[in-house]
């Protein structure tokens, strides 16, 4: 069976209007949907029970799955901080999909490498505790595929049966469906990889047995060279992720430093042994990364995609690219014209990683 699926966005002040217009463009006459994902913008968070009991009512989907965001995005546009709805429909193979929802207790039984459904679409509260623990623990043999709830607000997971507040909610596919992943670093290395050989909690000590912030004056200094004025506020810690693509790093935020004790502190914690970089926040290598894995992913599809998910963080958009709608018109512009849905994040997650200042395109094929 040939997977089908349909895109609408809704952008009024009024939730109601938002979402008549997200469904009136997404549904079709002849369209069967079995699967929805349902992003809103933070502003309607007060309303998203009723926005999924309408959309389970007037889809008659099977699985209803999504978030809200400060950020929404479908094909070809962005919404930042706008009162937005976003609905992608999907039919999918029978007996392809199944839903999970997670609670913030952890209530729901966690999946023990269920290889029938070896994929998993995810939306996830920052506060769950699989965030910090690691997804391993709740997902020990699934990819896994998307973001972190942002919200200014405290965010919820749609799920069929319910909505809740610092949960997980996910679509868990079996092999009917073929799925492509993409991951776009927003930061670029700086220099060369140095080892931690000393660090205790989110405190980096030594870097290849010298004092951390002695070696990350150097290489500030070697940049100011090379690039010109930085601003340190653009600058961050990017972690070696094991058997990944060496220029693959997982971006923490620097936050701050001891200069008594040349000590570095980090978003992250923080092992000996583990090799670090640091990374320039920079539009333009942002642009050129993403252009190249859009463009290695083209090459890996045949032709135009039936349908995908975009998990961006909430960094990236226009305040990165310094222009509205860039990542979904770049998407477009390389992949073809296709339903697009997603949301603007606290953070991506491909496979068991969670990545910062990333893209991450799941494409249906």
């Amino acid at each position: 069976m040939a997977i089908r699926a349909s895109v609408g966005a809704g952008v009024s002040s009024s939730w109601e209007e938002a979402l008549e217009c997200a469904l009136n463009e997404a549904m079709e006459p002849d369209g069967l949907p079995n699967v929805a994902f349902v992003y809103l913008s933070d502003r309607f968070t007060a309303y998203a029970e009723h926005i999924r009991e309408t959309v389970l009512d007037r889809t008659g989907v099977d699985i209803l799955s999504g978030t809200v965001g400060i950020g929404l995005c479908s094909t070809g546009q962005e919404y930042m901080d706008e009162p937005a709805i976003v609905i992608l429909l999907l039919e999918l193979p029978e007996e392809s999909y199944h839903g999970l929802s997670i609670d913030a207790e952890g209530e729901t039984i966690p999946i023990n490498g269920n290889t029938d459904h070896p994929v998993a679409i995810i939306h996830m509260d920052p506060r769950n505790k699989a965030v910090t623990e690691g997804f391993q623990e709740v997902f020990p043999e699934t990819f896994l595929m998307g973001g972190l709830t942002s919200s200014r607000v405290p965010g919820v997971q749609l799920t069929t049966q319910h909505t809740m507040i610092g949960g997980i909610s996910a679509v868990m596919l079996n092999s009917d469906v073929q799925i492509h992943n993409m991951v776009a670093q927003g930061c670029r290395p700086l220099g060369r990889s140095h080892r931690v050989t000393q660090a205790t909690g989110n405190y980096i000590f030594t870097l290849d047995d010298r004092p951390a912030l002695e070696v990350f004056r150097e290489e500030m200094e070697e940049a100011v060279e090379g690039l010109g004025e930085v601003n340190l506020s653009d600058i961050f810690v990017g972690f070696a992720i094991p058997n990944r693509d060496k220029q693959e790093l997982m971006i923490r935020n620097l936050v701050g430093f001891n200069e008594d004790q040349g000590i570095l502190a980090v978003a992250n914690e923080c092992e000996t042994g583990q090799n670090i970089q640091f990374s320039l926040r920079n539009r333009e290598s942002a642009m050129e990364d993403m252009r190249t894995r859009l463009e290695d992913l083209k090459e890996r599809l045949q032709g135009t995609p039936k349908a995908a998910l975009y998990f961006s963080c909430v960094a990236r958009g226009i305040h990165l690219f310094n222009e509205p709608n860039f990542e979904m018109k770049l998407i477009q512009e390389i992949l073809g014209d296709f339903p697009v849905a997603g949301f603007f994040g606290n953070g991506e997650i491909s496979h068991h990683q969670l990545y910062g200042h990333t893209g991450i395109l799941t494409v249906f094929a």
